[in-house]
Order: structure tokens, then C-alpha cells, then sequence
């Protein structure tokens, strides 16, 4: 089975882990922040894709339904009046 980490080699595994997880935040904010600049280039411009040379970015609106099993439970009546709608936006970046 191997020989078991000490608990300084845990330290500094654990002090690596915590370092790439706050790499791994910053990236994420700098992803999102150019995300969030594409997206509002595509809401000045009136569009849910725009196309370049290699990729299509699309960002539009959703909507999904779903019953709302507390209030089914409770009243058990007619599914259709139980329903609820939620509307989202989804972010691809494909390549052509």
C-alpha cells in the first residue's frame, strides 16, 4: 500500500491545493468578466449569436416548466394550473 504522507508533506499538499484553487477563482472571474463583455456587445448590437472566423457564440433566453409538487400535494387537482414557468439565458462558445 505505500508508505503514508507525513504530516509536513499534508501541509504543503494542502497549502499547493489552497493556492490552485485561488488561481483557479481568478480565472473564473476573468472568464466571466469576458463574458459579461460579450454579452453586453451582443445586447448594444440587438443579437443572441454572433459569428467570427472559428467560433458562434449564442446566449438567448430559455423557458422551462415544472410542476410544483408542494402545492399538488396539497391540493391534488388539475395538473395544468400547477405549473410554473422560469425563464434563463444559456452561454456556448462552439466551434464551427
Amino acid at each position: 500500500m505505500g508508505d503514508f504522507m507525513t504530516n509536513s508533506q499534508l501541509d504543503s499538499k494542502v497549502i499547493e491545493l489552497r493556492q490552485l484553487k485561488d488561481i483557479a477563482e481568478q480565472i473564473k472571474n476573468m472568464i466571466e468578466n469576458i463574458k459579461d463583455e460579450i454579452k453586453s456587445e451582443m445586447i448594444r448590437r440587438g443579437v443572441e449569436t454572433l459569428d467570427g472566423k472559428d467560433w458562434r457564440i449564442i446566449w438567448r433566453e430559455h423557458t422551462y416548466t415544472r410542476l410544483d409538487a408542494e402545492r399538488l400535494e396539497a391540493d391534488f387537482g388539475d395538473l395544468s394550473e400547477y405549473k410554473k414557468f422560469t425563464k434563463y439565458k444559456s452561454f456556448y462558445l462552439r466551434k464551427k
